[in-house]
């Protein structure tokens, strides 16, 4: 089937509600342009780095989204009188880590970092914090006007196998322009918008829209992303946020296939800033939403468990982590969490986040024999060798 009649057959999405979406969140998004790859590193990854001249110099760029500006405090303000003494913003940026991996012997505070805004001017900035596990950075930089900050609206990923249960939430995504909830309703077939910014150009800013699926992409190691696929207009660079209709930050794009919901983003940030130390909680499972599993698994659930509406299948289950040493197999349909039901994949992983270091309680259903089990499970820290891997493959030989 070629190109032409795969997009006419494509779901259709509203332009002026991609354009105004877009829009409304264009302000906040940055280009970032981090300096200072070291040539052999540039070989190895050769298809990701970008070499400018002049004069010659290899780099990566991304986009970011600005989540916080403040005021300077007072030990933020230069003591000097220069230009930038008069800078009374103090700007934090979320991008992807993946623009500052650099060879362990280099220090990631020594990284050069330009951020272009939306009105083209170039920002000199610094590296905060940067995560290799979630893919996340912080750079921040100083301005002398306030720039917007973007809005972040979590998600709702729960499907369930009532199928009135079904039939209500697509109404509800038929109409959900009419109302805010306390969380976005995504189903696959969503509309899901982004915009990223080129450091080219006068900072030209470009706009995709994509159709959001349940199932997480495969490669990454991490389940807590969401697959979206391409369409008419296409997704961008790595860290451009993903949109909801009202231009609302839902997530941040990596490998223009998935994005990491802003879920996630916010409890990543907010330990962040309380604690300066990251959270990366390990129970060594991968799940599913149950009504994403297959036909065959999901008659003989129904015929064992009729009662049973939502829940998370258990996909694959590490070797020696908690899950495995806990008796946890693939298959088990995970239904309680600390006596809490399971809801959805986002729920569980949200929930696991807020007990890592912790114990918990997990209501088991053994389809094979229609078990109904309970298990305590220890949730662990993750560790370097476990980190989830991204869209640059030569990573590993760079740690």
């Amino acid at each position: 089937m070629d190109r032409k009649r795969s997009r006419e057959e494509s779901p259709k999405f509203n332009k002026h509600i991609l354009k105004i979406a877009v829009a409304r969140a264009s302000n906040s998004v940055v280009s970032i342009v981090s300096h200072d790859v070291p040539a052999e590193m540039a070989k190895k990854l050769r298809r990701y780095v970008e070499v400018v001249p002049p004069p010659k110099e290899f780099i990566f760029s991304g986009s970011g989204f600005i989540i916080e500006c403040n005021t300077c405090s007072s030990s933020d303000k230069p003591s000097t009188s220069s230009p930038r003494s008069r800078s009374r913003y103090l700007c934090t940026v979320l991008a992807p880590a993946c623009l500052f991996k650099r060879p362990d012997d280099v220090p990631l505070d020594t990284i050069k970092i330009d951020v272009f805004g939306s009105t083209g001017v170039l920002y000199k900035a610094k590296l905060l914090a940067c995560d290799f596990h979630y893919n996340l950075a912080l750079i921040t930089f100083k301005s002398t006007s306030l720039l917007q900050a973007v809005t972040f609206k979590g998600i709702n990923d729960i499907l369930s196998i009532d199928t009135t249960h079904q039939l209500q939430s697509r109404e509800v995504m038929t109409f959900h322009l009419q109302s805010h909830s306390s969380l976005f309703k995504v189903i696959p077939g969503t509309e899901i918008f982004s915009v990223w910014r080129t450091h080219s150009h006068h900072s030209h800013l470009y706009p995709g829209c994509s159709f959001f699926r349940s199932k997480s992409p495969k490669g990454f190691g991490c389940n807590e992303l969401y697959n979206i696929k391409e369409d008419i207009y296409t997704i961008g660079l790595d860290g451009g946020p993903a949109l909801n209709t009202f231009g609302e930050v839902i997530g941040i794009i990596f490998n223009k296939s998935s994005f990491l919901p802003s879920n996630i983003i916010t409890r990543w940030w907010n330990h962040y800033k309380s604690s300066r130390e990251f959270r990366r909680p390990f129970l060594g499972v991968e799940v599913l939403n149950l009504p994403d599993a297959g036909l065959k698994f999901l008659s003989q659930f129904i015929n064992k468990f009729p009662n049973i509406s939502t829940a998370v299948i258990v996909t694959k289950v590490e070797e020696d982590s908690p899950a495995s040493c806990s008796g946890i197999h693939t298959n088990d349909v995970i239904v309680k969490l600390d006596d809490k039901l399971v809801k959805s994949k986002l729920q569980f992983y949200e929930t696991i986040w807020e007990k890592a270091g912790k114990s918990v309680e997990l209501n088991v259903l053994r389809v094979t024999g229609g078990e109904e089990l309970n298990m305590s499970i220890a949730i662990e820290e993750t560790s370097p060798e476990k980190f989830h891997q991204w869209p640059h493959p030569c990573w590993n030989e760079l740690r």
